[in-house]
């Protein structure tokens, strides 16, 4: 698996790993014997082969990690669900984790404590100004409209916001613009986060470096959990 690690040690306890969805069909074929039945099924509901490929290299990629992780073979991770449906780690006292996969490439963290992630393809878009008007809070609405690239910072926006309710486990709906991200490059805290089973108001969120024309976005509570 093409592999790498992002900013090892920047934050404690978080680790980061992205990886290239774009392998053999050896690769493919070892990947789809790790999933379980529900794994597959939601593999064999694509009906076009790039978007089921890629998601079983994201699946048994994020399985790999995690059995390394727990000192077990991929097949025997087991994984289990929160009460508003956010996967976790079946057991007790297991590492948190959350994936993203968009375009060619995979990332996960895997924490201990809550984390959330989010990944995007930058693509032109003519109608994000609309959409942050109808999904952002109107302070980032400024700041998009103010920025010297606008594309990108619709985009920055959008994942720090997608990787704050990943975190929480809320989807995305009514509950985007009343979130509110940092305006700082390098991120900050985002604040107005939707009642949630962590109980908590405002998580960090920052920017990820995962490759050109990829905007990618950590959520992660300070504390431990």
């Amino acid at each position: 698996m093409s592999e790498w690690s992002l900013a090892g040690g920047r934050w404690p306890g978080i680790a980061i790993h992205a990886w290239s969805l774009e392998e053999a069909d050896p690769v493919l074929s070892e990947r789809l014997g790790w999933l379980n039945a529900d794994e597959v099924a939601r593999a064999d509901a694509f009906t076009r082969d790039e978007p089921r490929r890629h998601f079983i290299l994201a699946r048994g990629g994020l399985r790999r990690l995690l059995a390394e992780r727990l000192g077990i073979s991929p097949v025997e991770v087991a994984f289990a669900y929160g009460p508003s449906g956010k996967p976790c780690l079946a057991g007790d006292d297991p590492p948190h984790f959350n994936l993203a996969h968009t375009g060619e490439l995979a990332v996960v963290a895997i924490a201990d404590r809550p984390v959330g992630i989010d990944a995007e393809v930058i693509r032109p878009r003519k109608s994000a100004s609309d959409l942050a008007a109808r999904w952002f809070h109107p302070d980032e609405q400024r700041r998009i409209d103010s920025a010297g690239d606008p594309l990108a910072e619709f985009y920055r926006t959008w994942v720090m916001k997608e990787a704050a309710l990943k975190l929480v486990g809320v989807g995305v709906g009514e509950s985007l613009p009343k979130l509110l991200t940092p305006d700082d490059p390098a991120g900050g805290v985002a604040t107005g986060l939707p009642p949630n089973e962590l109980g908590i108001a405002a998580c960090c969120v920052e920017p990820l470096a995962i490759g050109p024309n990829y905007a990618a976005a950590l959520a992660f509570t300070e504390e431990t959990r």
